[in-house]
C-alpha cells in the first residue's frame, strides 16, 4: 500500500471521535425549537459493516457492494458489505 496514504490514514484513526458534536448535527429541529420533545430512543439492532482497503499496483482500493434492485429503500444503493445480526447469528 503506498506510504502516504497510510501515513494518512494514521494520523486519521488517531485523531479522538467527534461524539456529542456530530450528534447534535443530527438533531436540526431542537436547534430550530428547544422546547420540542426528542423523539423515542429506537432500540438499536446488532450490525457491523467492513471496511475493506486493499492495494491494486500501489493505489488504495475500498470494497463496496451493490445492494439487489427490490421494493425497498435501499434498492440498488452502493454500501459496505455487512448489516444487521439475524436471530439465528448469521446475516
Amino acid at each position: 500500500m503506498h506510504p502516504e496514504f497510510i501515513h494518512k490514514l494514521k494520523i486519521e484513526f488517531n485523531k479522538p471521535l467527534p461524539g456529542v458534536l456530530a450528534q447534535n448535527k443530527l438533531k436540526p429541529y431542537l436547534k430550530i425549537n428547544k422546547n420540542l420533545p426528542s423523539p423515542p430512543p429506537i432500540l438499536p439492532k446488532l450490525s457491523a459493516v467492513m471496511a475493506l482497503i486493499y492495494p491494486i499496483k500501489k493505489e488504495p482500493h475500498l470494497l463496496l457492494i451493490e445492494r439487489t434492485t427490490y421494493d425497498g429503500v435501499h434498492s440498488g444503493q452502493l454500501g459496505f458489505p455487512g448489516g444487521k445480526i439475524e436471530k439465528n447469528g448469521y446475516q
